[in-house]
Formats: structure tokens, sequence, C-alpha cells
């Protein structure tokens, strides 16, 4: 589940894109027509989302956005939170996209 996740990192083609993920994934009538389910997955805390800022204010080089959001997002989870889940997502050209989910055992210094 959503709050399971420490940090979440959704790359946006558009700054609207965000807006419109976080809406889907708290609607019901999308969760039953898209994804088949009854109950929305719910929307990651937007103060665990896209910390850093986003594809728009870090980038996405032509290539190379998935490892960009992996390594970020492995990043976030080693040093900033000490370990825990993490969630990236990739927007894909055509209504496609893909997601990963990262884990990270606690830092130990």
């Amino acid at each position: 589940a959503m709050q399971r996740m420490e940090r979440v990192e959704i790359n946006e083609a558009f700054a609207a894109q965000v807006l419109a993920c976080l809406k889907a994934m708290e609607s019901k009538s999308f969760a039953e027509r898209a994804l088949g389910g009854s109950a929305p997955m719910g929307a990651p805390d937007t103060e665990r989302l896209n910390v850093h800022g986003g594809a728009v204010a870090m980038g996405h080089p032509g290539g190379m956005t998935g490892a960009r959001l992996v390594l970020t997002l492995l990043r976030q989870l080693k040093h900033d939170m000490g370990g825990g889940l993490g969630l990236a997502t990739l927007c894909i050209g055509g209504g496609q996209g893909g997601a990963v989910l990262l884990g990270s055992e606690p830092w130990k210094s």
C-alpha cells in the first residue's frame, strides 16, 4: 500500500502529469475501469512525493530517465530515510507506463 512507501518518484512528461496520476490513484471509478479492482489504490503522501523535484526540475535525459529515477530513489532511501520501500514510476509515450518497487535495508554506519 502507498502508506508503506518512504519515497515515491513519479516521472512526469509535463507538470500537470503528477496531478492527473494522483487523482487517478484516489479514484474508485478508475480502479474499477482500468485496474479491475473495486477500491482505489490511494495516492502517496505528498510530503514523500518527488521531494527533490520531478523531471521538470531535475531533468530526464533521453534514454536515461529510468536510471535517473532509480538512482534518485535509492539515494533518498539510503541517505534521507535510512532504508525502507520506494516506488518509481515512468510514463511512456502512447499511454504506456512502468513502475518498480525498490527496497533499501536500514543504513548501518
